[in-house]
């Protein structure tokens, strides 16, 4: 009898145990995909911020812009084949016009006739981004900073580069950090956007709040920035909710 009363008690622990331990598995999946989904989301969220090469050209305007500069540039480089600037614009072209490999081509030969010139660098990066090349487009990025500490284009490539790099958040935080002090005025509302990206994608809505906080105070009638921070705010709220909420682990032995 005592036998019995003792699998009875057992198997009523085994059953009170059975929702928390539910609850814990839920609660540790749904841990897991957020980093996976807040990742998802900042590599959506880098792609909006530029147009295609499609919307670049499709309209007759543009089509017409590029066929003279391509014109253009056709007619210097039969006097100079070697032209920097011709050759860089004939490169810009074809990458538009989605021959990539063409304009790689060009980019990698006036990297090489012109390795302190940070241009083709950058106009490399690019093509290898465009093909997911990612570890080459990095190298590319970084030789253009090198060369141009101050060229805004390549530190904004390199920002949204780093949603597809799988680098580790502490270089990743480091090159946000500094290259919000190296560019010009004019592209630092853009870093700090990225930035911004990156720290709601590894769930620092603290500091992603902070950095918007510095943009409202230079464009304080900006909407938009006030609508992020609050949605940020909610994310904050729900992410202390959901860790408040969270049932305690068994005790060893209960």
């Amino acid at each position: 009898m005592a036998e019995d009363n003792s699998k009875e008690v057992i198997s009523r622990k085994k059953s009170k145990r059975k929702p928390i331990l539910i609850g814990l598995i839920v609660i540790g999946a749904i841990i897991l995909l957020l980093p996976v989904l807040e990742k998802y989301n900042y590599r959506k969220s880098t792609e909006a911020d530029f147009p295609s090469s499609e919307d670049l050209h499709t309209t007759e305007e543009n089509m017409g812009q590029l066929q003279s500069d391509y014109d253009a540039a056709q007619e210097t480089l039969k006097d100079d084949p070697y032209n920097l600037d011709a050759n860089i614009k004939k490169a810009q072209v074809l990458s538009f016009l989605e021959e990539y490999d063409k304009a790689l081509t060009i980019y990698v030969k006036m990297s090489e006739m012109h390795p302190g010139d940070s241009r083709p660098f950058k106009g490399a990066g690019d093509i290898y981004f465009t093909q997911r090349k990612y570890a080459e487009a990095k190298e590319a990025y970084q030789k253009a900073i090198n060369i141009d500490p101050k060229n805004a284009e390549a530190y904004i490539q390199m920002a949204r580069l780093y949603a597809y790099l799988d680098a580790g958040n502490e270089e990743k935080d480091k090159f946000y950090r500094e290259s919000i002090e190296k560019v010009g005025e004019g592209s630092q509302a853009t870093m700090i956007n990225y930035y911004a990206k990156y720290l709601e994608s590894v769930g620092d809505y603290d500091k992603a709040i902070e950095q918007l906080k510095v943009l409202l105070q230079k464009t304080p009638d900006d909407n938009k920035i006030r609508g992020e921070i609050e949605r940020l705010d909610d994310l904050r709220s729900e992410k202390t909710e959901n860790q408040q909420s969270a049932p305690a682990a068994p005790a060893a032995g209960a």
